[in-house]
């Protein structure tokens, strides 16, 4: 008689080894490279970030940023910068001060901001802060809409932080699937040869 317990295990195994074979691909930092299960390494910010991303986000090349576009019109933008103000702060702090700074760069633009949410989460490689919120044009701006960011900080070094945001058209959150998606391309983001 066959044990029930020994074939499920054996299963979960195979699963195992499956999501192993069909997850991202990674090259070597400064190469771009397409894998056979529909994502790619992408090299931005002068070589500074690298990671690895679907093949239908669109590439934009720029010396200061690594940013793609989503198929459904979203933008993540990539960058590396000194760690400033949130030098020694802890992680409540930290998404504090990141809330703060979104605050200021969207009133000097004219919006406002509604916080939705924060969030600190562990990454493959680095401890992620997250700030969510939709930035709102006056009233009196015709034709102009609102838009869903999140924020993103991760303290790299003592002296480095790789700092982001996502932005989508309109004021509801990704779905489900499109922020478990942004998760992992986020989950695969390192410093590039350039980075230090």
């Amino acid at each position: 008689m066959r044990k029930v317990g020994s074939g499920i295990l054996a299963l979960l195994a195979l699963a195992g080894l499956a999501l192993v074979a069909c997850g991202p691909r990674r090259t070597p930092a400064g190469s771009v490279g397409a894998s056979d299960n529909g994502w790619r390494t992408v090299v931005g910010a002068g070589g500074r970030i690298v990671l690895s991303a679907p093949s239908a986000w669109q590439a934009q090349e720029s010396q200061s940023e690594l940013g793609l576009t989503t198929p459904e019109g979203c933008s993540l933008a990539l960058w590396p910068e000194p760690i400033g103000g949130l030098a020694g702060l802890s992680q409540t702090k930290t998404l504090d001060y990141m809330l703060a700074s979104a605050q200021q760069d969207h009133e000097r633009q004219g919006l406002s901001i509604e916080v939705i949410g924060k969030r600190v989460w562990l990454g493959e490689s680095y401890i992620w802060h997250e700030v969510q919120y939709v930035a709102r044009p006056p009233g009196d701006c015709a034709g102009c809409g609102p838009s869903y960011s999140i924020d993103l900080a991760a303290k790299v070094t003592d002296e480095q932080v790789i700092a982001g945001r996502y932005t989508c058209p309109g004021d509801q959150p990704p779905s489900e699937e499109a922020a478990q998606l942004l998760q992992q391309v986020i989950d695969t983001v390192r410093l590039g040869g350039n980075g230090g």
